[in-house]
């Protein structure tokens, strides 16, 4: 795949998995089946390795990062994504001052019964990290884009019913 390089893995920089930096602060129920969080960083970063409960979905939306992976890094800029399953270890490291990203973690039930073409969008999950979708050409980075940009809308005015609005972005 374009933009995907081949790094030592996340393993071989000697981090523990079970030792991992916790970030997130939540918990996933079914009362509360997503967690929204968007960061800033106004500096690029050192690597960030993170495990937590849920799947996460992330979009850049200005800047640049690397997400790291088992034996796997890749680039992310404007409109890219990236999808981490439940427990999967996985780093990001900030590249450029002015980054943000916009990102979801939530329980499988969060996207229900909800399918692409026919597949279910938690298998997308399932494929190894390489296989996962990743932005290809211009209109749909435009697209997705413009969709971060509304779940951060939604995300920070929390207005009611905010959760299925970003179910349905």
């Amino acid at each position: 795949m374009v933009g995907m390089e081949r790094f030592p893995s996340v393993s071989g920089f000697g981090i523990d998995p079970d030792a991992s930096t916790k970030r997130y602060d939540y918990s996933l129920s079914p009362d509360t089946p997503v967690y929204p969080n968007s960061n800033f960083y106004p500096e690029e970063q050192a690597l960030e390795i993170d495990v937590h409960e849920g799947m996460e979905v992330g979009v850049v939306l200005s800047g640049a990062q690397e997400r790291h992976f088992d034996d796997l890094v890749f680039r992310v800029a404007p409109g890219d994504v990236w999808m981490c399953t439940a427990w999967e270890t996985h780093g990001w490291r900030t590249t450029e001052p002015g980054t943000r990203d916009m990102v979801l973690i939530f329980r499988p039930e969060f996207l229900g019964d909800e399918t692409l073409c026919q597949l279910s969008w938690l298998s997308l999950f399932a494929a190894p990290p390489s296989q996962r979708p990743r932005v290809t050409t211009p209109e749909v980075r435009a697209a997705v884009l413009g969709l971060g940009r509304e779940v951060l809308k939604e995300f920070e005015q929390r207005r009611r019913g905010w959760e299925a609005a970003m179910r349905l972005d």
